[in-house]
This record gives C-alpha cells, structure tokens and sequence, in this order.
C-alpha cells in the first residue's frame, strides 16, 4: 500500500483501512498465501516482483475523485482505490484496476451519510472489490500463470 502516493490526500487511517480490508478479502482465496509488505512506493513494488520468483506483487494505492491534483478529503466516498498487480520477475502488469468508493454510498447499510461508520463502509467495500477482481485473475488464470 503506498501511503504516500496520493501525497496524504486523505486522513492516514484511510490507508490502513483500505489496506485491511483488500488483506481480509483476498485471504479468503484459500489457494493463495497472502504477506503483507508494508508501505511502499510504486517504484519499491516494481524492484519487489523484480525480485520475486513465484510471488506477484499487489499495488495499492489511493486516490481522491477529484480533478484537482491536489485535493484532499476527509470523505472516504471521495476515494478511489487503485491497484496494480504485477508478475514475478517480468514485473509485467497482470491486472490492474480503480474501484470508486462512492458506487458503494447507497448500498447495505442504513445510517446517516455523515456517519464514520457509513464513511468506512464505502472504503471497505471498495477495496474489498479490488481484492475480488484480483482473486478473480487467479481463478481464471491460477497462480502460477505468467507470460
């Protein structure tokens, strides 16, 4: 998860909630050991699956809906959790994607929009979908799959 790639652009435990919830859900791929590595730039990821040599590397990052480069939110629905998944060694882009935490505002829980939980609940959901489109490459491509 890079913490810095949207330069700060929401509160810090946005990250880690992100984070978290991309872990859980994509832990529950039972064919896939998980390890999680921590704060790092996009760079760090690159060099990381260079180094790798079964392992993919999983990209994370956030980013505000905003078209000013330099917004920031205290509102987890203005978020965008972007991910890159990358080939062991190749370092080649397997799958990449960018889940808007507002698709998730009107959906499964009833409380008011202003709400922390509420505000969570749009995070955690959008990163849980990230974690499912990078499950789904597995399980059409199987873990092993490289080019």
């Amino acid at each position: 998860m890079d913490g810095n790639g949207g330069l700060q652009s929401f509160p810090s435990y946005f990250y880690t909630t992100a984070l978290e919830s991309f872990l859980k859900e994509l832990s529950k791929e039972a064919r896939l050991d998980i390890v999680n590595g921590g704060n790092m730039t996009r760079g760090e990821a690159t060099k990381k699956a260079k180094q790798e040599k079964e392992g993919y590397v999983v990209y994370l990052q956030l980013g505000v809906d905003s078209m000013n480069p330099s917004a920031r939110s205290e509102d987890a629905r203005d978020a965008i959790v972007e991910y890159i998944l990358m080939a062991p060694a190749t370092t080649k882009v397997e799958a990449s994607g960018r889940i808007y935490a507002r698709t998730y505002q009107n959906r499964g829980i009833l409380r008011r929009p202003t709400s922390g939980i509420y505000n969570d609940y749009t995070l955690e959901e959008a990163a849980k979908a990230a974690a499912e489109e990078v499950a789904e490459f597995f399980k059409r491509h199987g873990p092993a799959h490289q080019n």
